[in-house]
């Protein structure tokens, strides 16, 4: 999700104050509803959204790296002992007589 996010910056499209008697503030004045959001800005960074959404940093996303090649591999390893398996329990029984 960091990965993603962090070369966005979106356009907020929702800013407060606003409505009637507010039609000349500018937005030195006004703030964006969305999280992460500066007063005074009428965008807002993904990398902020995200940290403040959900507590990632650009810089955790090679630390599930890891994890997921060990999970990955253990799920080869699996996949290719159940074949093994498979093959040899289907494989023509001889009886003798």
């Amino acid at each position: 999700m960091t990965n993603e996010f962090h070369t966005l910056n979106g356009v907020c499209s929702n800013l407060v104050p606003q409505g009637p008697g507010y039609e000349n503030i500018t937005i030195d004045n006004q703030v964006c509803t969305t999280v992460g959001a500066l007063p005074g800005e009428s965008h807002v960074s993904g990398s902020r959204f995200v940290l403040l959404s959900y507590g990632f940093k650009q810089s955790n996303t090679w630390m599930v790296c890891p994890s997921l090649l060990g999970n990955r591999s253990l799920h080869v390893l699996n996949s290719n002992f159940t074949l093994i398996r498979t093959s040899v329990s289907s494989s023509p029984s001889v009886s003798h007589s």
